[in-house]
């Protein structure tokens, strides 16, 4: 699985794809929004560490397209509800970002089993992974008690630093080639 930064800079990068420069003008709860609907299918985790098995649930249900439309939908409804004019805007941008992590999540090496992950579940129940890797895997233990720990080894830190050094620049080369600004506009008429 890709980090949480990969993850996030990789959403910040369609965000930018998405908005153009203007999105980074906005307030910081609407980017700790990104990050969180960028990592949104690794919630599987929290489970895991509930049942104190860690990644027992991990690329499980959370990491198929069907999560990814499910999140959207929850948005969308939400945001009807609370009566917001750009409920299906963020359904849009949500359910995205979500399949950004997929894909990421796709590209990832796997060393551990089962490996790949759920993607066409619950219309199928097998794990799919892409023939190549774009990312490292990232190291952690199915202990409980050292979970945590585990995910601070020099291996892992290196895995985020790989991932710096794709997806900033790539970041980067959007954010300064895009002279067109804005072009969703987020807020209701």
């Amino acid at each position: 699985m890709c980090t949480p930064v990969g993850h996030t800079l990789a959403g910040a990068s369609l965000l930018q794809v998405l908005e153009g420069r203007g999105a980074w003008r906005s307030s910081l709860p609407r980017l700790a929004l990104l990050a969180l609907a960028a990592n949104l299918p690794d919630v599987d985790i929290l489970f895991g560490l509930a049942a104190k098995r860690p990644v027992a649930y991990h690329h499980l249900w959370t990491h198929s397209l069907f999560f990814a439309v499910l999140a959207g939908g929850i948005i969308l409804a939400a945001a009807f509800l609370l009566k917001k004019g750009i409920a299906w805007k963020l359904s849009i941008a949500v359910t995205a970002l979500v399949l950004l992590h997929l894909i990421c999540d796709l590209v990832t090496a796997d060393r551990s089993a089962p490996y790949g992950m759920q993607i066409f579940w619950p219309f199928d129940w097998g794990f799919y992974l892409a023939p190549f890797s774009l990312f490292s895997d990232v190291v952690k233990s199915a202990r409980p008690g050292e979970f945590w720990s585990s995910l601070f080894c020099r291996y892992n830190g290196l895995t985020v630093w790989r991932e710096i050094v794709t997806l900033l620049p790539l970041f980067l080369f959007i954010f300064f080639i895009d002279k067109r600004g804005k072009r969703i506009n987020w807020r209701s008429r």
